[in-house]
């Protein structure tokens, strides 16, 4: 009988706790959308053409609850490795939802959808403009109130390439398509 007593307290302060930190705000019809946003830098180390290289920007967005939507945009960082000079930079419309928010270390997952141009500055052609789906998984980290760094992995998807629009020699959509690694700072009001 203590033991079942014991396990219904400790049960009530934990539905107390949750329906305290879940009550900040009241209203008469459903319940209330917490509304907060980020901005922040991301890196990708990727290969392009067989070639490792990296990749830089910035993304942001508006977080409804756990739900997020934004943009982003990344641009080939130089290399010299690449055999033909080439450029590759997209952005685009960034969905993602985050899981267990409230913890120290959770998973979220998102994917970014936009439009880009892959070109070749040694020659004066027309940049092929390609499409990007990318989606990814992270692990983020709740490192202060306004910090959340996120690590994880994604797959670049590029469609449009054409033989000969931007003079690319020997290069198709699986030449800049492939796995990347990604690190992300987000700063802005999370709770």
């Amino acid at each position: 009988m203590k033991r079942v007593f014991v396990i219904v307290l400790f049960a009530a302060i934990a539905i107390t706790s949750i329906a305290q930190e879940n009550a900040e705000i009241e209203v008469l019809f459903g319940k209330a959308t917490k509304v907060r946003g980020f901005i922040g830098p991301v890196f990708e180390l990727t290969s392009i053409a067989g070639e490792f290289t990296g990749m830089a920007g910035v993304g942001g967005g508006v977080m409804l609850d756990n739900f997020f939507l934004g943009g982003c945009g990344v641009g080939l960082i130089e290399n010299t490795q690449i055999p033909q000079d080439v450029q590759l930079s997209y952005g685009g419309l960034l969905l993602g939802y985050t899981f267990l928010s409230n913890k120290t270390l959770h998973p979220s997952i998102s994917a970014l959808m936009g439009m880009g141009s892959v070109s070749s500055p040694d020659y004066l052609f027309d940049d092929d403009n390609v499409f990007v789906l990318s989606p990814t998984i992270e692990l983020e980290i709740n490192f202060t109130r306004f910090l959340k760094v996120s690590v994880g992995a994604s797959y670049r998807f590029i469609g449009g390439i054409s033989e000969n629009g931007a003079m690319l020699e020997n290069y198709n959509n699986r030449d800049f398509s492939g796995p990347a690694g990604i690190i992300s700072f987000r700063f802005g009001w999370f709770k």
